[in-house]
């Protein structure tokens, strides 16, 4: 190996969001931007088609941005797809990186149901104006007291060196939106 790092037994060096350690002359490439993983589970005492329903209802989102003690939000919904744009206070880890606020945009978009009514949807958050996001799906199925809606994803926070801590800082924020929405919709499903 020759360059800066020759004759040294590991060196690490940063080129982009890679880092490369060289051990015994040979290069090996690890994502220092790796994601975290995040899951969910909802359990709901309605059958899938009315879960569903709820979930793609403008009011129940809107009461669930209200729950989630956001500054401002907005909602809407065209046909399987729902929008939610919600402002929050930042988390206290987070606020010297982004300021006193966050939008935090969500989307999430139904496909068709199987013959059984469970759906599958994709899902994305982003923060605006920060190198933050969240891709994943959402499985809604028969089970538990009617229906549950398994979440799974990856969080990631585009920061070298930073991003691990920081996406382990937002990651308690980012659970505590799916249990809003099991709260909301286990008031929602009981009126």
């Amino acid at each position: 190996m020759t360059g800066p790092h020759a004759g040294v037994p590991e060196a690490i060096c940063l080129d982009g969001y890679e880092r490369r350690t060289t051990k015994g002359g040979r290069r090996q490439v690890d994502d220092i931007m790796s994601a975290m993983n995040i899951s969910s589970h909802l359990d709901f005492a309605a059958q899938p088609a009315a879960v569903y329903t709820m979930m793609t209802d403008p009011k129940y989102l809107e009461e669930v941005c209200a729950a989630s003690g956001s500054l401002s939000y907005n909602v809407s919904v065209e046909g399987s797809t729902t929008k939610t744009s919600r402002t929050l206070p930042a988390p206290d880890s987070a606020a010297r990186f982004t300021g006193p606020q966050l939008t935090v945009n969500d989307e999430i978009v139904w496909g068709e149901p199987s013959s059984d009514g469970s759906r599958t949807a994709t899902v994305s958050m982003t923060v605006l104006g920060q190198p933050v996001a969240f891709k994943g799906s959402q499985q809604l199925s028969a089970g538990g007291r009617g229906s549950v809606v398994d979440v799974n994803g990856e969080l990631k926070v585009a920061i070298p060196l930073l991003g691990r801590k920081l996406e382990e800082s937002a990651s308690p924020a980012v659970m505590a939106g799916y249990r809003t929405q099991q709260q909301v919709g286990d008031r929602w499903l009981a009126s």
